[in-house]
């Protein structure tokens, strides 16, 4: 067996960071080059869903999150909410930066995010912001599926 073909032999602790219990190490890797601004399209297998998008880092997530929940809401309630997942994206941010700590990968975010239906078209039109569980994963493709 060569060392791409078992994911645990990669030499996480050399690196600064690790993939979460369960998480793919390469597509952990995808993440990480999102987070330095090179992004990725792919297609996730989850539990029998199909999901395809744009990887994106965890900060832009929160931003588009709020940004959507403040487009779709007037409510104080809703604002304040939005409002939180933005400070919090950025309080962890900084936090991260100060840290000299191994970064654990757990979740993966993507934009655009389509899912494909059971008649094999993709919905919604236009895509949503979508984060999702790395373990959860059970298999992906560099690219997205589906009309574009």
């Amino acid at each position: 067996m060569n060392e791409f073909e078992n994911d645990s032999e990669l030499p996480e602790e050399e690196l600064g960071w690790s993939a979460g219990a369960g998480a793919d190490v390469s597509l952990v890797t995808l993440l990480r080059l999102a987070e330095m601004g090179v992004s990725a399209s792919v297609t996730l297998h989850v539990g029998g869903l199909v999901v395809t998008g744009q990887i994106i880092p965890y900060t832009e997530y929160y931003s588009a999150l709020s940004d959507n929940m403040e487009a779709a809401s007037t409510d104080p309630a809703v604002r304040a909410i939005a409002a939180g997942f933005r400070s919090a994206a950025e309080v962890i941010k900084s936090e991260v930066a100060e840290d000299d700590e191994e970064v654990i990968y757990t979740y993966i975010h993507l934009a655009e995010a389509r899912f494909m239906s059971p008649t094999g078209d993709f919905i919604p039109e236009p895509g949503v912001v979508w984060r999702g569980k790395l373990s959860a994963v059970d298999g992906y493709i560099i690219g997205r599926i589906g009309s574009e």
